[in-house]
């Protein structure tokens, strides 16, 4: 791309103020509810992935500014889509099951960076475009499969004890 290293600081800066700051899709998660927030990440992050891919590949002349702004709808489509299966998750399961499912959730958001990178190295290795178009489609495709599976139990509905399921 041809940026100094203060330019790749910012657009690292705003991809991560996308992705940690996820106070709207929040809001709009607790008006709405999971499956419209789930829908508005996956085009949030397929949007934001796309710009990316195209930067990356020259198709699109633009500044780096412009570049972090697309790296911030990333960002904020990731955190809306994050809360989504946070949110559903937690109230789904009894609250002395629900620390569990919560770290279960942060294990595997934390585990999807390496999966990526593993992909990355297989099949992308050097075609860095291709790869964020690929982020771009998967992503959003999953938090539409999802999305549209996301169910709240409703309140008062008997919770079955993690520790009590046997295989």
């Amino acid at each position: 791309l041809g940026i100094t290293t203060s330019e790749v600081n910012l657009i690292g800066t705003l991809a991560n103020a996308g992705t940690w700051g996820g106070i709207l899709g929040g809001l709009f998660l607790d008006r709405f509810g999971p499956r419209p927030t789930a829908l508005i990440g996956s085009v949030m992050v397929f949007s934001g992935y796309f710009c990316l891919s195209l930067a990356a590949r020259g198709s699109i002349k633009v500044p780096a500014w412009t570049v972090g702004i697309f790296a911030l709808v990333m960002g904020q489509g990731s955190s809306w889509m994050y809360s989504v299966a946070l949110k559903a998750n937690s109230m789904n399961f009894d609250q002395k099951d629900r620390g569990k499912v919560m770290g279960a959730l942060v294990m595997y958001f934390g585990l999807c960076a390496g999966v990526f990178t593993q992909l990355y190295k297989t099949f992308f290795d050097k075609e860095v475009a291709n790869f964020l178009c690929f982020l771009g489609i998967v992503l959003a495709v999953v938090a539409l499969v999802c999305g549209a599976m996301v169910n709240v139990v409703p309140r008062g509905f008997e919770f079955v004890s993690l520790t009590r399921v046997t295989l």
